[in-house]
């Protein structure tokens, strides 16, 4: 068989060349462990933190959201007129509510002991600013109905 024809091996032992492969599916597993994560404030600032901050961010924004959702409650029930009529008021609240969907999903299925896809895991570095932003506003409108 002429030298062109032969297809180059990169090593004659299968098992080492597995456990190259083992070794070089490894590393980036371990480097993305200890990698921290890209996201933004509520401001719409570039924010980069560890897992750890992350998740005390989204557990952070979570308490805020509730806390927010429990103020327009309390400020709409007291009979403010105005609140059930005011459509910036409304669409302030619907733009939280579809905002803070995915961080509400992810504590639900905590909570029940489920663990969510890695794309509902990405879907939260960009939810969780929005949801933070979006309480905000609410937070300013129920402000200004007192």
């Amino acid at each position: 068989m002429p030298a062109c024809a032969r297809r180059p091996t990169r090593c004659a032992d299968p098992p080492l060349r597995r456990e190259r492969c083992a070794a070089a599916l490894a590393i980036p597993l371990v480097l993305s462990a200890c990698a921290g994560v890209n996201t933004r404030s509520a401001d719409g600032e570039p924010v980069r933190m560890s897992h750890d901050e992350f998740a005390e961010y989204a557990e952070q924004t979570f308490r805020y959201h509730n806390r927010v959702v429990n103020d327009l409650i309390t400020a709409t029930s007291f009979g403010e007129e105005s609140a059930s009529g005011d459509a910036a008021l409304l669409r302030a609240e619907e733009r939280m509510a579809a905002s803070c969907q995915p961080l509400n999903k992810m504590v639900t299925a905590t909570i029940e002991g489920r663990d969510l896809s890695y794309f509902a895991k990405i879907r939260l570095l960009d939810a969780v600013p929005e949801c933070a932003a979006a309480s905000r506003a609410v937070e300013a409108r129920v402000r200004d109905m007192f």
